[in-house]
C-alpha cells in the first residue's frame, strides 16, 4: 500500500493536469454562479427599492391632493356660512357655496372609501350637519323664520372636521413613512 503526500501528487504530471483542469472548470462555474446570484439579489433589491420610491412619491402626491381638498372643504364651509348669514346674499351664491362644499366632501369620500370607513362616516355626518344648519341660517336670515343666527354657528363643526382631517393626514403620513422603509 503506497501513500502519496501532497508533494507526490504535484509531481505526478498526469494527475496534476487533470486536477488543474477540473479545478479551473469548477472555479469558473462557481465564480459564474456566485456572480449570477449576487446580480440577481442586487437586481431584486434595486427593483424593490425603485418600487418603494415610486409608490412613496405617488402616495405623497395623493396625500397633498387630499390635504388641498380638505382645505377647500373648510374654505367652502366658511364661505357657505358667510353667504347664509349675509342678508344681501342671494340664494344662487348660497347654492354655489353649498355645491362647492358638497363636491369637495364627495371627492374626499371617494379618496378614502375603502381605507378609512370611519372617516367617510364622519365626512357624511359633517356634510349633513352643515346642510341642515345652512338651511336653518338661510331661513332665519332670508325667510324671516324665528331663531338666532348665533345659535346656529358652524364654527365648532368646522373645527371638529378640521381636527379629524389632521388626524387622518397624520396617520396616512405615518403609514407612508413606514411603508417606505
Amino acid at each position: 500500500m503506497s501513500s502519496y503526500g501532497w508533494g507526490d501528487i504535484m509531481l505526478d504530471t498526469n494527475n496534476s493536469a487533470i486536477t488543474a483542469a477540473e479545478i479551473s472548470i469548477i472555479g469558473t462555474i462557481l465564480s459564474g454562479a456566485i456572480a449570477w446570484l449576487v446580480a440577481t439579489i442586487k437586481c431584486n433589491n434595486d427593483r424593490s427599492m425603485k418600487y418603494k420610491e415610486i409608490i412613496t412619491v405617488e402616495r405623497v402626491k395623493w396625500l397633498n391632493k387630499v390635504r388641498e381638498n380638505m382645505a377647500m372643504c373648510t374654505e367652502a364651509a366658511y364661505q357657505l356660512k358667510s353667504e347664509c348669514c349675509n342678508k344681501e346674499s342671494d340664494s344662487l351664491k348660497m347654492a354655489k357655496a353649498m355645491d362647492l362644499l358638497c363636491q369637495n366632501l364627495d371627492l374626499l369620500i371617494l379618496m378614502y372609501t375603502h381605507s378609512e370607513e370611519d372617516f367617510v362616516t364622519d365626512i357624511k355626518k359633517f356634510k349633513n350637519t352643515i346642510e341642515d344648519k345652512a338651511d336653518e341660517m338661510y331661513g332665519i336670515s332670508h325667510l324671516n323664520k324665528p331663531g338666532s343666527l348665533e345659535s346656529i354657528d358652524i364654527k365648532e363643526d368646522i373645527s371638529t372636521f378640521t381636527q379629524r382631517c389632521q388626524q387622518i393626514l397624520k396617520r396616512t403620513w405615518e403609514q407612508i413613512k413606514e411603508e417606505a422603509t
